[in-house]
């Protein structure tokens, strides 16, 4: 079932059931619902059931692992549709505009920012994770797994996203894997001649983090 017939269902079963508020109760009768009308083979993730119920106006009292944070007007403008993962490529854009925020934040010293960016992408990699566990296909799993670790990395290190997921996207083991191509700028460098780290066959997110650091100028108070 399309991703356009499950919001459909969601939403016309919140105006059934008159949910105006919803809490942990209302939100269990919801889902018990989508089970009995989709199936438990097509009921959507609580992460998906709840950001349709945020874009729809909803008003949750709920808490949890896969509860986006609540943000202030103010941040909620920003962060708002930045969260995706639903292929390789939308994580990377999220993650992309993530960091995009969270220099920005750095920049100006805004603590609070920079906590909801982590925040964010704490919540990804627990909704990856959680798709991962119910990828019923291979490649869906694997992709999911990996997606979790791109937003595990961010959460952890921001600063060396960018340089870490070209590198990773280049190693042979994510070709073989995820038949992707590599990025333009990578293809783009390598006409110039520039010289860069491939990561071996064998190589794990691990081993690609670990070229990262170690191709990072160091601050002069390191040398």
């Amino acid at each position: 079932m399309n991703r356009g017939r499950k919001k459909d269902a969601i939403l016309r079963l919140c105006r059934e059931m008159a949910l105006e508020e919803i809490g942990e109760a209302e939100f269990a009768r919801l889902k018990a619902r989508l089970c009995q009308e989709l199936g438990e083979a097509d009921r959507p993730s609580d992460g998906y059931i709840l950001d349709v119920l945020r874009e729809a106006g909803c008003r949750l009292r709920l808490s949890g692992p896969f509860v986006p944070p609540t943000f202030e007007d103010e941040y909620a403008r920003q962060f708002e549709g930045v969260l995706k993962f639903d292929t390789l490529e939308h994580a990377e854009q999220s993650l992309r505009e993530l960091g995009r925020l969270y220099h920005r934040f750095k920049e100006s010293g805004d603590g609070k920012g920079i906590a909801y960016a982590r925040a964010l992408a704490q919540l990804g990699r627990r909704r990856a994770r959680a798709a991962a566990r119910r990828a019923k296909e291979e490649r869906a799993r694997a992709i999911k797994e990996e997606i979790a670790e791109w937003f595990a990395l961010w959460a952890s290190s921001p600063e060396t996203f960018e340089i870490w997921v070209e590198l990773r996207k280049r190693a042979p083991d994510f070709q073989c894997r995820f038949g992707l191509k590599r990025a333009e700028s990578d293809i783009a460098r390598q006409a110039a001649g520039e010289s860069s780290v491939v990561p071996p066959a064998t190589a794990s997110l691990q081993d690609v983090a670990e070229e990262v650091v170690s191709a990072l100028p160091k601050r002069e108070e390191d040398v």
